[in-house]
Parts: C-alpha cells; structure tokens; sequence
C-alpha cells in the first residue's frame, strides 16, 4: 500500500482505519464506469459518501483494503445541500469512530483516506487552512491536503484518528464537510 505522506502518525492511522474504508466504482446505465471514489462506515452495513458521487448510478460496488468486492444495495439517504449519501453495503464493513470537527483549530494537521489511481486505499496528510462557517451552523473545512479525486467521499481525520468531516473534491479545492 502507497502512503502518500510518510509520517508514523499517518502509517498508525492508516492501520487503525483501513478497514472502514471502501473503494467505491460507479458504473451507469451501460456498465461502464463512470466515477471512482471511497466511502467509510458508520455502521456495520452502512457506509458515508458523497451523493455528487453516486447519484447518477446504476450499481455500485465497494471494494476493502484486502481487495473483498462487495455490493452496495441501495442509497438508505441524502443530503444533497451537504453532498452526503448513505450507502446500505451487502456484508459488513468497519467503523470508524466519529470525532467533533467543532474542535477543529486552523493548523491543526489532518489525514484523509481515499483511492488512488487504481483503487488501492491510500493516506494523505495535511493540516487544516481554514474553517468556513455556513448558514445554519453548518460549517466546510479547508484542507491542504493534496489528493486525487479519488479520495472524494472518503473521511477527513483528526490527529486522534477520528472522522470529523468527509472529504469533497472540487474541481479546484479539496474541503471536508463536518460529520
């Protein structure tokens, strides 16, 4: 497995979370595949993603850190303001421990899972750039994380290794919507 940073905290976060993280292949209406990107679970059967991700989908397949293929039955719910989908996943998945994205301070370092090229679950660590507070104490976190689109869907972490926020590539910034 390619660790996009180097760090020990970042090797020791990558192993404590590996197994609640999917990559995630969306095919269309004609089989071909049309985005690529990870989801993380909440629950045993149920894993977070990004809903730009998997709304134009007519099947999905996950795929863990061990190369296990699993189907994804169905979407359980959205949240299309956040760009948050709740997948229901056909076997079990691991879950990763949610953290408070309130307690997030600019400079504070971050690490990201998500997908490389082909797929394979990768880390990428960065710090936090700024927190931009929404209407409705809704809030986006700007990361200077370098990442693939790939990771789009994936959890944001905090140095704890928690998920405070889930990862949302743009086409020219990279942000985690808090969880």
């Amino acid at each position: 497995v390619f660790l996009f940073s180097q760090t020990q905290e970042s090797a020791q976060l990558f192993e404590k979370n590996k197994d609640g993280v999917l990559s995630l292949f969306v095919y269309g209406g004609n089989k071909e595949l049309i985005a690529k990107g990870v989801g993380f679970g909440l629950a045993a059967d149920v894993v977070a993603t990004s809903y730009h991700l998997v709304s134009q989908a007519e099947e999905v397949e996950g795929v863990n850190v061990k190369g296990k293929k699993m189907k994804l039955e169905g979407i359980i719910s959205v949240d299309r303001n956040l760009d948050v989908a709740l997948l229901k996943v056909k076997g079990k998945v691991g879950i990763l421990a949610l953290g408070n994205s309130d307690e997030l301070q600019s400079g504070a370092r971050l690490f990201g899972l998500g997908a490389n090229e082909s797929g394979e679950i990768t880390i990428a660590e960065g710090t936090v750039r700024n927190i931009h507070k929404l209407a409705d104490s809704q809030s986006v976190i700007e990361s200077s994380i370098s990442i693939p689109e790939g990771y789009s869907g994936g959890p944001l972490l905090d140095f704890g290794g928690k998920a405070v926020g889930l990862i949302i590539v743009m086409e020219k910034s990279r942000v985690g919507i808090p969880v």
